[in-house]
């Protein structure tokens, strides 16, 4: 059978092998599709529209005002906004707001506070726009997160109220059985409160101390009674059974979760500033600032009244003392300020 003579076509397209067509095939597949063909400013167009349709869609007031306080533009959300701060049928924001439109076109300044409207509470911000002669206005509602701050404060400070009936209650056991020390501890808490006011801690700190100081010697309940009324001087084994009364304190209290290191302070109340005192010898700065200030307390007032040992020494002896005591056992601004409020300010111990 004779073969068909080569045409135009097959002059134009060489033999292939076998398999050819798919691999020509997969070839276009792998091919980029081409550019779509649309207008070069569809893309930006779009994007103009949605933004400035974002204030409608906005769950924030949204607001344009001129310097008169008429209202140029709002968006939906606005509607109980512009009811609760007052605005009339007209479309008028009240006085104060027009005014401080006014300003803000004035001065060309960014303003932001936090304002009351009606029974709900706004985060808002005055944008004036240069040269054209209006501001915009950006109000966020944040009622309901200053009504649950509000609430968290309230379960802090009953929590705080918790603690501290708490720490009265083993403040008292500790002196029913001890009554030439009742009262110790609360007087403590007072001279300790005036002598960092004195130094200048943050108020939050104070109340720490306070607390701190009015359990400083909870760890007495371990203590047996006869050894702390005991008259005459203690034997060395009663002192030193005494003398546990930081560390057994400090077990007692170690895993109460207060917002403060009392639990350091009832450990830390009998260390001295040169390593000499107990239950652990730190020195200085390893002290915590707390428990220094309640050290000096504690040793003017135990100087200043009675115990079962001896009779009270007095005030004055008792600044002598924590004055030769300065620097080398007690806390040398510690004892300034306890020094200048007795000497200088008229602070009177308690009684």
């Amino acid at each position: 059978m004779q073969a068909a003579a080569p045409g135009p076509a097959s002059e134009r397209q060489p033999s292939r092998p076998a398999g050819s067509a798919l691999l020509v095939s997969m070839d276009d597949l792998c091919e980029p599709n081409p550019a779509p063909q649309g207008r070069p400013q569809e893309a930006p167009q779009q994007e103009i529209r949605m933004l400035a349709g974002a204030p409608e869609r906005s769950p924030n007031i949204v607001l344009r005002l001129d310097p008169c306080g008429s209202v140029l533009y709002a968006n939906p959300a606005a509607a109980a906004f512009l009811a609760a701060c007052g605005a009339d049928e007209g479309r008028r924001v009240p006085a104060p707001w027009a005014e401080m439109a006014r300003e803000a076109c004035e001065s060309g300044m960014v303003r932001s506070e936090e304002m009351a409207v009606g029974s709900g509470c706004y985060d808002v911000t005055l944008a004036p726009v240069p040269g054209d002669g209006y501001v915009h206005v950006y109000a966020v509602d944040i009622t309901r997160r200053r009504r649950a701050e509000a609430a968290a404060r309230e379960a802090g400070q009953k929590l705080l109220r918790s603690l501290e009936q708490t720490v009265a209650a083993l403040a008292r056991a500790v002196e029913k059985r001890d009554p030439y020390t009742s009262g110790h501890q609360q007087r403590v808490a007072a001279i300790a409160v005036a002598i960092a006011g004195e130094m200048g801690l943050a108020p939050h700190r104070i109340e720490g101390l306070r607390l701190g100081a009015t359990i400083h010697d909870i760890g007495k309940l371990h203590t047996p009674a006869e050894l702390l009324t005991k008259p005459g001087k203690l034997m060395a084994l009663e002192l030193a059974w005494i003398r546990q009364h930081p560390l057994t304190g400090h077990e007692i209290v170690k895993d109460i979760d207060f917002p403060w290191p009392v639990a350091q302070m009832v450990l830390q109340h009998h260390e001295r500033m040169d390593g000499s005192g107990y239950p652990h010898g730190l020195q200085g700065e390893e002290i915590l600032l707390e428990a220094r200030i309640l050290a000096v307390a504690d040793v003017v007032d135990g100087l200043s009244t009675h115990r079962a040992h001896r009779p009270a020494l007095g005030v004055a002896a008792a600044l002598q003392e924590i004055e030769r005591m300065r620097g080398r056992w007690l806390d040398a601004q510690a004892v300034d300020a306890c020094l200048r409020l007795l000497r200088e300010q008229g602070f009177v111990l308690p009684a």
